[in-house]
């Protein structure tokens, strides 16, 4: 029993001691400012170029997607293992190279197949060996926002079957395994107004749920009454028998930013969305508003998070927000970073993460008291370089390990271990 206490306390002595060892640096506030890295990995096979911006949170089991390069024309979306950091596939199947760019805003992840659309092309990868599943161009555009349930997936385009004279969004299905879409539902749109441009109206967010057998999906989409400004509609939609449920029910009040921004988050039967500065908070089964946040500034950079009872938004005012998402009382204020990465996915174990576009370091927050506990500077982990980019993954850990997080420079990747909260 003596020798088992005895392993024991020196197996967490050595375990403190590696942690110890992994801060090379903190400030005045004792926030980290430097760690050292597990691994990294280079994102340029030859001279550095620009290599795009992964916005979307690539990351499936123990498995990242890094934008990297080949040469000035030549981008890929390389696989990298977590726990080595070793590359696993190179994908570059993309219509019309070369390839200047290479950009994934969004994905949808689903039994080791990810989809994402650019424009008017749209693509599948096996993440299990990178090759493509399918890949479709077609002549409508379309926006990058994709959401999904089992092998079905959503996407927002402009009709080729209706409205054609109009500049519109509406709802496309599509089949993962085919990467086959039609048109599925056009939002009654009143026509009272005709937006410059010719804009009518769209469909901006769909989060598709099942509930007792059956399919449905909040949609949210928009319309212009006048001039610039927008109104953001929510409705219920039954795909399962083609039926609304609710439809039109305003958001919010007439504005000229009255547009969703980022995916909305369907909680414990509540949708919480970002419209223009404000973070609304909707009953799912009625579609009235239980309550509203307004932020001064911007939220469409940084979004939200809804965690631990709480809704955590990074606003463009440089403060994160956490909210009680009850009842959307204000639970504490902090410092934030502007013109942040996204924080969808960015969270792990009472820790979220954001590259800061103003502060350019990667902020590691607790959501229960907004203490900031890492301020990485990336310039102490690679010398000459000045910010991080806003791709960033925030991985679980798997077989009983810490979860890692991974930042990129404009030139490496580096892995880290990820915040504890004490």
């Amino acid at each position: 029993m003596k020798n088992l206490l005895l392993f024991t306390l020196i197996g967490l002595s050595l375990l403190a001691c590696e942690r110890e060892d992994s801060v090379l640096d903190t400030n005045e506030k004792g926030e980290i400012t430097s760690l050292k890295p597990i691994w990294s990995f280079p994102l340029h096979e030859q001279e550095p170029s620009s290599n795009s911006i992964v916005d979307a949170h690539l990351v499936l089991d123990q498995k990242i997607l890094l934008a990297t390069t080949n040469g000035t024309d030549n981008r890929a979306l390389t696989c990298v293992d977590v726990s080595t950091g070793e590359a696993l596939w190179k994908w570059q199947d993309i219509f019309a190279p070369p390839i200047k760019e290479m950009s994934v805003r969004d994905a949808y992840i689903y039994d080791n197949t990810l989809a994402f659309n650019w424009g008017g092309h749209h693509y599948a990868i096996n993440m299990e060996n990178g090759q493509t599943k399918w890949r479709n161009a077609h002549e409508n555009s379309f926006q990058r926002r994709i959401s999904g349930i089992g092998n079905t997936y959503f996407i927002h385009g402009a009709p080729t079957d209706t409205l054609e004279e109009f500049r519109v969004d509406v709802l496309y299905q599509g089949d993962l395994n085919t990467g086959m879409i039609s048109h599925r539902l056009t939002p009654y749109f009143s026509q009272e107004y005709i937006a410059p441009g010719n804009r009518i109206g769209n469909v901006t967010g769909t989060y598709p749920f099942e509930e007792e057998g059956a399919i449905y999906a909040a949609i949210i989409y928009q319309e212009s009454p006048g001039e610039y400004d927008w109104v953001s509609y929510l409705g219920l939609y039954n795909l399962s028998t083609d039926k609304w449920i609710y439809e039109r029910i305003p958001i919010n009040e007439p504005e000229q930013s009255g547009v969703l921004f980022h995916k909305p988050i369907l909680k414990d039967q509540r949708l919480y969305c970002i419209i223009s500065s404000t973070i609304y908070c909707m009953d799912l089964k009625t579609g009235g508003q239980l309550w509203s946040y307004y932020v001064p500034g911007d939220l469409s950079f940084g979004g939200m998070i809804v965690e631990e009872g709480k809704v955590i938004a990074n606003g463009g005012n440089k403060v994160l927000y956490a909210l009680d998402a009850e009842n959307g009382n204000l639970i504490w204020r902090a410092e934030g970073a502007g013109t942040s990465s996204f924080l969808e996915g960015r969270y792990l174990d009472g820790v979220v993460y954001f590259s800061g576009g103003s502060s350019s370091r990667i902020h590691a927050v607790s959501i229960k008291n907004g203490k900031t506990l890492w301020r990485l500077d990336p310039s102490q982990v690679e010398e000459g370089s000045q910010d991080w980019k806003p791709d960033l993954y925030v991985i679980p850990g798997a077989n009983g390990t810490k979860g890692r997080i991974v930042a990129s420079t404009h030139q490496n990747a580096y892995c880290f271990e990820a915040a504890s909260v004490e």
